[in-house]
């Protein structure tokens, strides 16, 4: 009886994750805002109004290429792993291990990546919106908190996006006799370890 070998899964449903947990989180505090009858968003407003709505799809898919660009790079031993099995090359231990160590950790990391890319961008585009807006010191954090918003919503949202892909598709190729214990991970999440 021949057994067919199950097709290698493809990494193109990690980023189409990451871009619709980027939209919905986007989306919540576009919704927030719309529903938010406060006087912060005078400023937000005017600056829409006045053709600024330009920039928001800029700096959405500004901060998509960023995490893009991060997540192929934190995926690479992932990535490699698969194409060497796609090729029928073999495959060498440390390789091996390093993309199981990796694919274990990869929904920890890209949500931190995620996060941590809002956090960047927010810095920088908070400041440049308060001089170009005139905005007041309370407009100021008011929209940087907002900005946290969609980076933290957005960011919880992709890990469990991403950790239901890695168990859903990546797992089974990776351990297909099990034994995800058995795999030394050199990076583990210290609060989970106090849940177990």
């Amino acid at each position: 009886m021949d057994v067919k070998p199950q097709p290698l899964p493809k990494l193109t449903g990690l980023y189409v994750r990451n871009l619709a947990a980027n939209l919905i989180g986007n989306l919540t505090i576009a919704l927030l805002n719309i529903f938010t009858p406060l006087d912060f968003l005078k400023d937000w407003r005017a600056f829409l109004a006045g053709g600024g709505w330009t920039l928001i799809p800029i700096f959405i898919f500004g901060a998509g290429m960023i995490v893009s660009i991060l997540q192929f790079w934190i995926q690479r031993p992932i990535s490699s792993y698969l194409s060497s099995r796609a090729q029928a090359e073999k495959i060498h231990n440390p390789l091996e291990l390093k993309a199981r160590q990796r694919l274990l950790n990869l929904p920890v990391f890209l949500c931190l990546t995620n996060l941590f890319m809002w956090l960047f961008l927010n810095i920088i585009f908070t400041p440049v919106l308060y001089l170009i807006l005139d905005m007041t010191l309370s407009s100021l954090l008011y929209n940087f908190f907002r900005v946290l918003m969609i980076g933290i919503i957005s960011s919880f949202i992709f890990f469990f996006l991403i950790d239901d892909f890695v168990r859903e598709k990546l797992v089974p190729g990776f351990f297909p006799a099990g034994q995800l214990a058995a795999t030394s991970s050199r990076f583990q999440v210290w609060f989970l370890l106090f849940l177990s």
